[in-house]
């Protein structure tokens, strides 16, 4: 399985349509996108302790007027911040499921692959950390978050064919969380470390070869209980 290497900066969500239905037109959906994007570049350059709405006003060249009228609060734009990484995140996600083939013996071995080296892309180093410090602040962001994960393990689940919501799937739903565990772990213990450093690559393979066999016996036994 081959998938795009990004960090969590890298990643938009997809355009949004000319009217919602709350029936915002287009260019204040662009005004908003201005100022998220501007305000993960301020949360990734200045973090969480750093982050301010002038400092977003200056680094989206627009008022401060402009974005209190759509986020009132600090804390409501980090909110909303946290939502636009995620969304961006989650498409990333889909992207890398839907190229998990489970028939394919190697499935696993790119999936975790994947996962901890996407977990060392200089933006997702920079980002997490912050998103786990808005999480740790702010209880929606922190749903937002826990949600993240979720959805990505059901969508593994699902792209290797079982039903996540069944009690026979256990196993293998516990065998993905213990995975993105790892990963979370890979960011804080390795984000820093030079690229190519061999504590990195020893780690990773010792990860792979531990994570990997776990998810594909999970997933074999539960096809044959099927």
């Amino acid at each position: 399985m081959r998938a795009p290497r990004a960090g969590l900066a890298d990643r938009r969500p997809s355009p949004p349509p000319s009217i919602d239905r709350r029936g915002r037109t287009r260019k204040a959906l662009e005004t908003r996108r201005r100022i998220l994007d501007a305000s993960v570049d301020v949360l990734r350059r200045d973090g969480h302790a750093g982050f301010s709405i002038p400092r977003v006003a200056r680094e989206a060249d627009v008022f401060q007027g402009n974005i209190t009228y759509y986020y009132p609060t600090r804390e409501a734009l980090l909110e909303a911040v946290a939502d636009h990484i995620l969304a961006g995140y989650r498409i990333e996600i889909e992207k890398v499921v839907a190229g998990i083939d489970p028939v394919r013996g190697d499935w696993a071995e790119g999936l975790v692959r994947w996962l901890l080296d996407d977990a060392v892309a200089p933006a997702t180093v920079r980002l997490s950390p912050e998103l786990w410090s808005i999480a740790n602040r702010h209880e929606e962001a922190a749903g937002t978050v826990q949600r993240l994960y979720d959805d990505g393990v059901v969508m593994i689940v699902r792209a290797l064919g079982h039903d996540p919501e069944t009690p026979a799937a256990g196993p293998l739903v516990a065998a993905v969380y213990a995975l993105i565990a790892a990963v979370e772990g890979t960011t804080a213990i390795h984000g820093h470390r030079p690229a190519g450093d061999p504590i990195f690559l020893a780690a990773r393979e010792a990860t792979v070869a531990l994570h990997a066999p776990a998810l594909v016996s999970a997933s074999r036994g539960l096809a044959r209980r099927s």
